[in-house]
């Protein structure tokens, strides 16, 4: 496509990019940023694919260059970019849980979740959950966000974990027993919820 306007670009998308399109790839010869902004938009709102833009010029900066667009293409389409061992303790089908709560003076806490989505532990779902108020360590809000990330994991893999290990840090000895009684009794709920639909 040559030229420098961007209605050039998004018409000559709209045309031409099918339904089952992974990820459209851009090569621009030269930078404005504008028709960079337009791509993104056009792809991520209209045509609900990811997209890669690459000034022409970058290709020519040799292959590790060519690599690390390479990586981040394969992020975007959910393709893992590395991977470790498994520890052979680690049963297959597991779920791997991690969560804090962040505080911040005059903010309300936060609470940080993540939990892994696929048997190599390399796909992630992450959610952040205001709390209550501030200062505050129990996750108020534990029970719900393990309850979205089963049902996430479920959608992505047509079964629930068989295990699950969750990391919990930020929690003092003297708050050990308020986690066990409140986190604890809301994930339990969670899998009571989960029960009548084959958890």
């Amino acid at each position: 496509m040559k030229g420098n306007r961007s209605n050039n670009f998004t018409d000559a998308l709209a045309r031409s990019v099918p339904r089952d399109c992974q990820i459209v790839v851009s090569l621009l010869d030269h930078k404005t940023r504008w028709v960079y902004n337009d791509i993104k938009n056009m792809c991520l709102n209209q045509l609900g694919v990811p997209s890669q833009c690459v000034q022409t010029g970058t290709l020519k900066k040799g292959l590790s260059a060519v690599s690390g667009i390479i990586l981040q293409m394969n992020v975007k389409v959910g393709l893992p970019i590395w991977t470790a061992p498994k520890p052979n303790s680690l049963s297959p089908n597991t779920m791997l849980i991690g969560a804090d709560v962040h505080h911040k003076t005059g903010k309300l806490s936060t609470i940080g979740f993540v939990a892994s989505m696929d048997d190599r532990v390399t796909q992630y779902m992450s959610l952040i959950e205001k709390c209550k108020g501030e200062k505050i360590e129990i996750m108020d809000r534990i029970g719900s966000l393990v309850e979205r990330a089963l049902r996430n994991y479920y959608r992505l893999n047509r079964r629930y974990p068989d295990t699950i290990i969750f990391y919990r840090d930020g929690v003092s000895e003297g708050q050990f027993q308020a986690v066990l009684e409140y986190e604890i009794k809301q994930i339990l709920n969670c899998f009571k919820n989960l029960s009548e639909e084959g958890f």
